[in-house]
């Protein structure tokens, strides 16, 4: 009997074996994607980071200056507002719950030289208090402010002068002061500053930047009463 060899070649694919490939294409496509977007929102992430933490430091160091150079000038017969919107009551506030005010030096005739208010501009200039939920509120702005010589400037994102393009704003904020006219005085800020909502940044990734700052600035060491 004579035997018939037979060569079987293959070539191309089974339905298998393409199947497991379009899978394991489509695994690492997503793997990939997912990579590159989350690399992506910590860039994102990072960037806004650095944009309030810029804002922290320009606040802390102005204030840091002032007060080693000035001195706080408490005076209860002294109001930052007239009309009682931000009802400080210096020696309690200050040692207690704490005050969106602060008083910062002394002029010749014995009135305080210059105020840092927490609050919001007005449509006529002026400055009010933040309520509670405007605090809150990622779209108003709400700030620090130094008032000197009838004039406010705005510490939050400051080098945005137009207040419509901050981009950073203070959800809080409290001073509080330790010492007296005859001791060093300490002052201690509480903060926590956030981004306000803008085009291309969703709201999660706003709040997830949000940062507390709390640090103590003293007076120099001897003052001239």
């Amino acid at each position: 009997m004579k035997k018939n060899n037979f060569r079987h070649s293959r070539s191309g694919f089974t339905l298998v074996e393409l199947l497991i490939a379009m899978t394991i294409f489509l695994i690492m496509s997503t793997m990939t994607i997912l990579i590159y977007f989350h690399i992506s929102e910590n860039s994102r992430r990072l960037a806004l980071s650095r944009e309030i933490s810029e804002t922290a430091r320009q606040i802390t160091e102005r204030l840091a200056q002032d007060v080693r150079a000035e001195g706080i000038f408490l005076n209860d017969e002294e109001k930052f507002d007239n009309a009682g919107l931000w009802k400080e009551k210096f020696l309690e506030d200050y040692k207690n719950s704490g005050s969106e005010v602060l008083p910062i030096g002394k002029t010749d005739d014995g009135k305080v030289a210059k105020w840092y208010a927490y609050g919001k501009k007005t449509d006529s200039g002026g400055l009010e208090p933040c309520t509670e939920a405007e605090k809150n509120d990622i779209d108003v702005h709400c700030g620090l402010y130094l008032r000197e010589n009838n004039e406010y400037y705005n510490l939050v994102d400051a080098f945005r002068s137009d207040e419509k393009s901050k981009r950073v704003k203070i959800t809080d904020l409290r001073f509080f002061v330790t010492g007296d006219d005859y001791n060093t005085r300490k002052v201690t800020l509480k903060m926590t500053l956030e981004l306000m909502r803008r085009d291309g940044v969703p709201p999660s990734l706003v709040r997830a930047t949000k940062m507390e700052v709390q640090t103590t600035f003293s007076e120099r060491p001897y003052k001239i009463q």
